[in-house]
């Protein structure tokens, strides 16, 4: 009996983790379609993601007390 109950609670907590990847890939696919379908948001996404900059410009990386990364909310 105990070997149910811990099958049928593994399995619904891999039903959670299944939604939340599932939710992560519609996401990314969301964006991939916005960035790569248009130049201008392929070099914003650039310059988000990965702090790129052009020659003689400057970019500032805010941080918060914990010293990660404070990135914008979507959504």
């Amino acid at each position: 009996m105990r070997v149910v109950y811990s099958h049928r609670s593994k399995m619904k907590d891999l039903e959670k983790e299944k939604a939340v990847l599932l939710d992560k890939i519609r996401q990314v696919k969301k964006e991939r379609n916005e960035v790569f379908g248009n130049p201008k948001m392929l070099e914003k996404w650039a310059r988000e993601k990965f702090m790129m900059r052009r020659p003689n410009e400057d970019v500032y990386v805010i941080v918060d007390e914990n010293n990660q990364l404070v990135e914008s909310k979507k959504e």
